[in-house]
């Protein structure tokens, strides 16, 4: 991913025949290509040692910190990473019984960020609460494609894209990894269009974050401050979404009321605030479902099915279907939207709650199982059914994912995967 790695903006590869650009491009026989988040990490790994061999456990600490992954999985990537250089494949040699060297002469170049732009953007993307759905999400990024589909060189359109995968991303609208690959992609052209956009500098540190590259997050971030091109309100934001993801509650929740002071109706805003108190502080979270819907209206889908969901939890389902009936949101609906509705359904009517979530499974087919489904499935199958699942979700997730561990939901059910194993 670009700037995951650790050097956006910083150093620049030449290797043998091939270069790997400061924003992540891989360039091999002119041709431009965008490497997979894993797959960009362990290239980078590989030419930091500069044609040393790099010990196989440390390629996979660092394409996967702190996650527990067999070497099949760097054997995957590595293979991928060879197929991506083509007929110079042979770059990559495998030092049986200890890792992986580069076999042609590297060379790194010091890249220093570009003059400040004199250019004032607009904030790059920006959805009124009636269009922050599942259809408005889909209809704004289609929008920015067109944008871009015009003028390759319009860093805000690019910058409007990722912002709208990203917010898609937040709700499990499409699978995880493929948006993150065109996240990455469109935050590299609104910088190689213009390297000093703080707008995509604060959106590529929280992607960077949130893959666990916290140094190349930090960096970026300092990258974006004081540029003129940055939104408060947006830097804000980003950085409490990813203090969620590390389980920073307080500190998330101190960022997110400062960012809300800018920017009032921001649904994305509104709806994280409101999963840090369900996480920190579940007394209070159906307190701030409620701030959340009188700022952004009672009609927003988003809020009005979360909301709904945290009533269920609180022992109201019939309260909370019938508030998402009232607002037209009982059909079905993608993502975690989806699962809210189940769960609220799985409180008050089990037959129907089974119905929907295996219709929901059937349109996620071969999607990894989330906290989310898992919240869903304990009310309906009860905590034995999920034991093993839970603990495997905990074993493979990622910093973003480690978050949805405190989901109130799933209390306690560290204590009994724990006592299943003894």
């Amino acid at each position: 991913m670009a700037g995951v790695a650790g050097f956006f903006i910083q150093r620049r590869y030449e290797f043998g025949a091939l270069e790997l650009q400061s924003d992540g491009t891989l360039w091999v026989e002119g041709e431009r290509m965008h490497l997979p988040p894993k797959e960009l990490k362990l290239l980078e790994a590989l030419l930091s040692a500069g044609g040393a061999v790099v010990m196989k456990d440390a390629l996979l600490n660092h394409a996967w910190p702190g996650m527990e992954v067999g070497e099949d999985s760097l054997t995957r990537c590595i293979y991928s990473l060879r197929r991506a250089f083509g007929r110079y494949k042979k770059y990559i040699a495998t030092v049986y019984g200890k890792g992986y060297r580069l076999t042609c002469e590297v060379k790194h170049h010091e890249v220093q960020p570009s003059v400040l732009s004199s250019r004032l953007l607009p904030r790059s993307f920006c959805l009124k609460p009636a269009d922050y759905t599942p259809a408005g999400l889909a209809q704004a990024a289609e929008q920015q494609r067109r944008l871009v589909a015009e003028n390759g060189q319009n860093a805000q359109a690019w910058c409007g894209l990722a912002e709208a995968l990203l917010a898609q991303a937040s709700l499990a609208l499409c699978e995880h990894e493929t948006l993150v690959v065109q996240i990455d992609e469109a935050l590299g052209k609104a910088l190689e269009a213009q390297p000093d956009y703080g707008d995509a500098l604060v959106r590529l540190a929280f992607v960077a974050g949130a893959q666990g590259s916290v140094a190349a997050a930090h960096s970026l971030e300092r990258a974006a401050a004081g540029l003129p091109c940055t939104s408060q309100a947006d830097a804000l934001f980003y950085r409490a979404w990813l203090q969620w993801c590390n389980r920073q509650y307080g500190a998330a929740a101190v960022l997110l009321d400062e960012a809300l002071r800018l920017a009032p109706q921001s649904v994305a805003a509104w709806l994280l605030r409101c999963r840090v108190a369900f996480a920190y502080t579940p007394e209070v979270a159906l307190d701030t479902a409620q701030r959340a819907r009188k700022a952004v209206g009672e009609v927003q889908p988003v809020m009005a099915c979360w909301y709904a969901m945290v009533l269920a939890w609180q022992g109201r389902p019939r309260a909370a279907w019938q508030c998402l009936r009232n607002l037209g949101c009982d059909a079905p609906l993608a993502g975690e939207l989806g699962l809210w509705q189940a769960y609220v359904l799985a409180c008050h009517d089990r037959a129907a709650a089974r119905q929907r979530l295996a219709s929901w499974q059937e349109a996620q087919a071969g999607w990894p199982v989330s906290a989310e489904e898992l919240a869903v499935r304990r009310e309906l199958n009860g905590d034995g059914a999920i034991i093993a699942e839970w603990r495997a979700f905990t074993r493979r997730a990622q910093p973003w994912q480690r978050a949805r561990l405190d989901d109130p939901r799933l209390r306690n059910l560290g204590v009994l995967a724990a006592k299943a194993s003894a």
